[in-house]
């Protein structure tokens, strides 16, 4: 299973670990874990990319993404992060919401 875990203050996403495989088929054609990959990636990029957030994400060992964005930040930066981060929750929780039995969002 993947498991999902969100921090948040007040309303901002803050922290967000993704760890764990689907198991919904083999590796390597397993499309839930591919989607959850691909929804993950793209806003990671985002964060890196749009709002020039650098080194708040990380990927660790085969199937393990933390990211945690830093205090000092700008409002821009920050606004930037939320909606792009917003929007990977989004697309996240549809793939949850098809694929309950292999996803699991854990909100804090």
């Amino acid at each position: 299973m993947i498991l999902i875990k969100v921090s948040r203050k007040g309303s901002l996403i803050t922290d967000l670990e993704i760890s764990g495989h689907a198991g919904y088929s083999v590796r390597g054609s397993d499309i839930v874990c591919a989607s959850v990959s691909a929804i993950a990636q793209t806003a990671l990029a985002g964060i890196d990319e749009i709002a020039k957030i650098q080194d708040s994400y990380k990927f660790e060992k085969a199937g393990k993404i933390t990211l945690s964005l830093p205090c000092d930040i700008s409002r821009e930066q920050r606004n930037k992060a939320e909606i792009i981060l917003e929007t990977m929750m989004l697309g996240l929780h549809e793939v949850e919401a098809q694929f309950g039995q292999f996803v699991k969002i854990e909100c804090n």
